[in-house]
Formats: structure tokens, sequence, C-alpha cells
């Protein structure tokens, strides 16, 4: 039996700062305790040596800014090991595409793709 690791909805986005000027989720930015997660779970990947799903809305948005594109991108150049796809969320792109057909150029999910040889995106 062939084993993997699946991950859904992990919706990288920095937050802005709440009312009380803090964006602390127990002592630490939401978006850091994101990517520490993840890079865990490719830590794991790397060590079973197995691929990783990442199952819809890597991203919380189609407008992605260029930090949060540099970090993930970053992370998954760490791994170059473990294989990733990534299946397109609704959170994206919103973008209308045909089933099995590439993506638009330029959306972030094809720049970490682009940018990453072992991210492969599931073009549903």
């Amino acid at each position: 039996m062939s084993h993997f690791i699946i991950v859904g909805d992990p919706h990288l986005k920095r937050r802005e700062r709440l009312s009380s000027g803090t964006i602390d989720y127990r002592g630490k930015d939401p978006f850091v305790i994101l990517l520490d997660s993840l890079r865990l779970i490719l830590t794991e990947a790397s060590n079973k040596k197995v691929p990783v799903f990442i199952v819809g809305d890597i991203f919380d948005t189609e407008l992605v800014n260029q930090a949060e594109t540099i970090f993930a991108t970053k992370l998954f150049k760490d791994f170059p090991e473990v294989d990733v796809y990534l299946i397109r969320g609704n959170h994206d792109t919103k973008q209308e595409h045909t089933w099995g057909k590439d993506y638009p150029k330029f959306t972030v999910l094809q720049i970490v793709e682009e940018a990453c040889n072992n991210v492969h995106i599931f073009h549903t």
C-alpha cells in the first residue's frame, strides 16, 4: 500500500493587525504557525519518503502578496525530495477554467509550481 500525507485548506495569508494592535495567536502570528505546521508536515514526509497532497486553498485568496509567495516557495524549495501536489481550491483562483486544462500563467499556484521542481498542480 502506498502512503502519503494529506493537508486540507491551510489558507496561507498574512493577517492584518487587530484593533488591539496585535496579530498574536497564543504568542505567535497565525501565518508563522501555518508555515511552521507545513514545515513539520514536510519534514515528516521527507523522513517517511512520501508525497504530500494539499487539497485546496493553499492560499486564502488569489491576490497573494509577494511575501506570502516567497515564504511558500522557500518552504517547498527547502524540501526538494518531497513531491507536493496542489489541488486548486476556490480561494486559490477565481478564474474559470476547463477540466484538465492548465491554469492561466501568473496565478500564484503557477508561480510556485514553476519556481519549485517538486511542486505539481493537479489541474482539476
